[in-house]
């Protein structure tokens, strides 16, 4: 297992195409898929966010990265009790998260190095 930050996320609200997805007894249910940028190797590992409530998902949580069978699991980290309190900041609630300092990524989080890595990009061809 290994501690990491979320460096992005979203949600599955359609269940994949199956084969090889397998619907869980009760069926499909939305759920969550990151990328979880694991402390102090800068490597940034794809997982189902295993967490009580879409809600409560938010860049820069601390989650624990677990090995499974097909893609790999992350929970917040539980020695991180304010993994969900504290992006709820001063208001509470999911539009806090989004105003003022409570958008801002944690420092080393920004997108704009890939954004500028991209638009250097030069387009590849099309596929038909």
């Amino acid at each position: 297992m290994a501690d990491g930050t979320l460096w992005t996320w979203t949600v599955q609200r359609f269940a994949p195409k199956s084969p090889p997805y397998v619907a869980p007894e009760g069926g499909f249910r939305p759920f969550a898929l990151g990328y979880v940028e694991l402390d102090g190797e800068g490597v940034r590992v794809a997982a189902v966010l295993d967490v009580p409530d879409l809600d409560d998902v938010h860049i820069g949580m601390r989650l624990s990265v677990k090995a499974s069978a097909g893609v790999p699991r992350a929970r917040p980290c539980p020695a991180n009790p304010s993994a969900t309190a504290a992006a709820e900041g001063p208001g509470g609630g999911t539009a806090a998260r989004y105003e003022g300092a409570a958008a801002a990524p944690p420092p080393g989080l920004s997108p704009a190095p890939l954004i500028e890595r991209v638009r250097q990009t030069p387009p590849g061809p099309v596929a038909s």
